[in-house]
């Protein structure tokens, strides 16, 4: 069970790590991507000089680390939160998920329109607070909850079990263990980089929902879920599975490095000094002769360990479900999105016609 902080102790201890991290973060995705935006602008940007690099991050910095701190805060709560009721895998991905999606859409939406805005291209102005979601959060909403849940989410997973086998691997290579926190960052950055390579696809399908959202298309607006899968499948061909990987994984790899410090391993059901001690306060209050003890203590050493190996079998068929439902919900809407969009079979019959 994970008990709140008291507010004078979250901001000496927490606030400070959580600020760092989104400023680093944030300096990250806005360096990293102004050269998607180009990449995937299908030929409407050019290209980008460190003058160009440098005058985006000066100006988009600042709230950039703003957003990443509320996400950053509200995955920590909201996580710490879930934790006390659903398996690790399920209130990971439902952190990441949940509060990830709105947040991450806007971050990665304000960066394709600052990026557009820099070279000259204004987005449509949409007044009030309605105008404002439909703009820089909904575009792309279904595919940002697949790369915050998918990506982020299960980067955050397996980090604290890779974690341990680094420290596993130290350990039987150099005699000694790494710091808790080394192997964390360690262990975040290869696991968000898996992620990463997971997840590319929907991530370039996002950028083009957000390229579309900058350019003030109406055809599916404001979420443009199949038309941008559309698009990106048309422009990208099969560099939608790798494509803007490099900048698109230091993105990733950071923010689930820097999670991994903040949300840290595993919640078990009972520690082994748990169990010690249950079995030492079973010995000091029982009467019982020492032969019914040493059975007893078995019995609840065999209770421990199915309730932990039922809560990791939980956990891994949620992560199992979760994959395969994600892939069958794009699946769908690929077949949808090819009815939709016969553009292919059209300029196949135009050059039948004319030859």
């Amino acid at each position: 069970m994970s008990a709140p902080l008291p507010p004078k102790l979250w901001l000496t201890e927490v606030a400070p790590r959580i600020g760092a991290a989104s400023f680093i973060t944030a300096a990250v995705t806005v360096e990293r991507m102004t050269s998607q935006v180009v990449r995937t602008s299908a030929g409407r940007l050019p290209s980008l000089t460190p003058k160009d690099r440098w005058r985006t991050f000066h100006r988009t910095i600042g709230k950039q680390t703003a957003v990443v701190c509320a996400q950053f805060t509200g995955t920590r709560e909201v996580r710490l939160a879930l934790d006390n009721v659903a398996p690790p895998a399920l209130s990971i991905m439902l952190a990441c998920g949940t509060v990830g999606v709105p947040f991450s859409s806007l971050q990665y939406n304000w960066a394709i329109q600052d990026t557009y805005r820099h070279f000259q291209i204004e987005p449509p102005f949409v007044p009030g607070l309605l105008g404002f979601l439909r703009q820089n959060v909904a575009p792309g909403v279904l595919w940002a909850f697949l790369r915050a849940g998918c990506g982020t989410g299960g980067g955050l997973y397996f980090g604290p079990g890779i974690a341990e086998r680094v420290d596993a691997a130290a350990e039987a290579q150099l005699g000694a263990r790494l710091p808790g926190r080394a192997s964390n960052f360690l262990a975040g950055l290869g696991a968000g980089a898996c992620g990463s390579l997971a997840t590319q696809w929907v991530h370039n399908v996002t950028l083009v929902a957000g390229r579309m959202s900058a350019l003030g298309e109406v055809h599916q607006a404001p979420h443009y879920t199949t038309v941008a899968f559309s698009a990106a499948r048309r422009e990208l061909g099969l560099g939608l599975l790798y494509a803007n990987f490099g900048p698109r994984m230091a993105i990733n790899a950071v923010t689930v490095a820097v999670l991994n410090l903040q949300l840290g391993g595993h919640v078990e059901l009972l520690q082994p000094q748990q169990v010690n001690a249950i079995i030492r306060s079973l010995r000091v209050r029982s009467l019982k002769k020492p032969r019914r003890l040493v059975h007893d203590d078995s019995q609840v050493k065999e209770k421990v360990n199915l309730l932990k190996w039922q809560e990791e079998m939980v956990s891994w068929a949620e992560v199992v479900a979760v994959a395969f439902l994600a892939g069958a919900l794009t699946g769908v809407m690929g077949c949808v999105a090819a009815s939709m969009a016969p553009v292919p079979r059209r300029r196949w019959r135009s050059k039948i016609s004319q030859s």
